[in-house]
């Protein structure tokens, strides 16, 4: 006597399409992570760019009649200044916030980063550029702002 009743259990076509979905769906999630790491390390090196622009606006502001002092080509190959901190001439301060700003550069978390400084009648272009290290891409970002003379 042949008794066939249904089918119990996974069959193997079954179990092979449940694998292949699975690994399909671990494959993006891993594909999201990837991606999402790069863009949060991407807005991590923007938003440091911008606590630098920032920093030396405001060293800018506190002293413009240096205006012209601070328009720099290439922040890291600048040289240093001599440590002026108290009592200085408007363009020795320009020199040496120039200097402490290039060591914020050299120590921040941007790889190979870099600014040029650019004043004409009293308008300031920083550009800060860096290398991302996942993409090897250089990026650019420019700040630009006016500074009113006393």
């Amino acid at each position: 006597m042949n008794t066939r009743h249904g089918q119990t259990g996974a069959g193997l076509v079954d179990v092979l399409v449940a694998i292949v979905l699975l690994a399909t769906a671990l494959l993006g999630f891993t594909r999201l992570q990837l991606e999402t790491s790069k863009n949060q390390r991407l807005g991590y090196g923007h938003s440091m760019a911008q606590v630098l622009a920032f920093d030396l606006s405001e060293r800018i502001h506190a002293n413009p009649k240096a205006i012209s002092n601070y328009a720099v080509s290439g922040i890291v190959d600048s040289p240093s200044a001599g440590g002026c901190t108290t009592g200085c001439s408007p363009a020795s301060l320009a020199a040496q916030d120039l200097a402490d700003w290039q060591r914020a550069i050299e120590r921040s978390a941007l790889p190979l980063g870099n600014a040029d400084v650019e004043v004409s009648a009293g308008q300031v272009m920083i550009t800060i550029e860096w290398q991302d290290s996942l993409s090897n891409a250089l990026v650019l970002q420019p700040f630009t702002f006016e500074v009113r003379r006393p």
